[in-house]
Parts: C-alpha cells; sequence; structure tokens
C-alpha cells in the first residue's frame, strides 16, 4: 500500500487547500504568487492535447481486431457527445439564471480616453515576460511565433538572425552577396 502523503490526488488537494488559506490570511502574497499559478495552468495546457493524442493514438494502435476499434471508437464518440450536451447545458443555465452584464450600460463604456489602457499595454514587466515564456498549446506558440504581433515584438532584436548581421557574417562566413 502506498503511503498517505505520496498519493497524487491528496497531494493536489494539499495544494489547493493552501492556496485558499494563502488566499484568506495573505491576499496580497496571493496576489503576488499569481504568475507561478498561471504558468502552471499553460504548462498543463500545453502537454495534456498531446498528452490525450498519443494515448488514443497508442490504444487504437495496440487493439489486434479491427471491430474492437470501431467499437472503442463509437463509445468515446457517443461519450464527447454526452459530455458536450451536459456542458452545454450547464452553461446555458448558469447564463440564463446569473444573466452577466444586464445592467451593464454600454454607452458609457465607448466614451472615454482609452489611450492610458494602450499605453499600459505596451510595457510589459520582467514578471509578465516570464509568464508568457511558457505557450498555452503548442498551436498558440507556432502561431505566436509566425505573428507579427507576437509578444516579443518588443524587441529590437529579431528572434531569427538575419543573414547581412556582421556577426552571423564573421561566424558563418556567409556572403552578403547572392550566388548567381
Amino acid at each position: 500500500m502506498r503511503s498517505f502523503h505520496r498519493n497524487l490526488t491528496v497531494q493536489v488537494l494539499f495544494a489547493i487547500s493552501i492556496g485558499v488559506l494563502l488566499g484568506l490570511v495573505a491576499p496580497g502574497a496571493a496576489r503576488a504568487m499569481k504568475p507561478v499559478g498561471d504558468t502552471f495552468v499553460n504548462l498543463v495546457r500545453m502537454v495534456i492535447a498531446p498528452v490525450i493524442f498519443l494515448t488514443v493514438t497508442l490504444g487504437i494502435a495496440n487493439m489486434r481486431d479491427l471491430k474492437q476499434v470501431g467499437r472503442v471508437g463509437g463509445k468515446a464518440l457517443l461519450y464527447f457527445e454526452i459530455v458536450t450536451t451536459f456542458a452545454l447545458a450547464i452553461g446555458l443555465i448558469v447564463v440564463n439564471v446569473t444573466k452577466p452584464g444586464a445592467g451593464l450600460d454600454v454607452s458609457a463604456l465607448a466614451k472615454g480616453d482609452i489611450s492610458k489602457y494602450a499605453e499600459a499595454g505596451k510595457a510589459m514587466s520582467f514578471v509578465e515576460i516570464l509568464t508568457h515564456i511558457v505557450p498555452a498549446s503548442v498551436v498558440d506558440a507556432s502561431r505566436a511565433a509566425t505573428s507579427p504581433r507576437r509578444s516579443l515584438s518588443r524587441c529590437r532584436e529579431p528572434l531569427v538572425p538575419r543573414a547581412t548581421d556582421p556577426w552571423l557574417r564573421a561566424r558563418h562566413r556567409v556572403r552578403s552577396t547572392p550566388v548567381p
């Protein structure tokens, strides 16, 4: 029998309870821990999709009988549809009961100067830079890297060196003129 403190479920529940306790006792310290939590959630979100895909792929690859593959696929599709329907129903019930945004005056929001918010968005702190190092998913990482508005677009140096950079030419003997 495994030791009680080595059980992963117990460890996760213990960490959650410590987080709740920290939020109640020292809210400032809990707010300061937000980047750590955001980075952890991004790590989990980045790893979960490939793990599920590889688990399903290996499960199907290890099945010898084609009927069994179809049966498992049908059960997975049925399970997905049922869980999605429940999630949709719960979402609709919550929205209809709580009515988010019911008392919001949109005309008052449109007025005002938003330049201070735009200026605040341009500067990233060191903690925000560290938090944004971990992407939410592999797709998000590749999208952000090829997007003209990538997170690191404020950097003066390009992420990929150009062949015209002097240090690159000197180090790798790259020709500055194209070969005919």
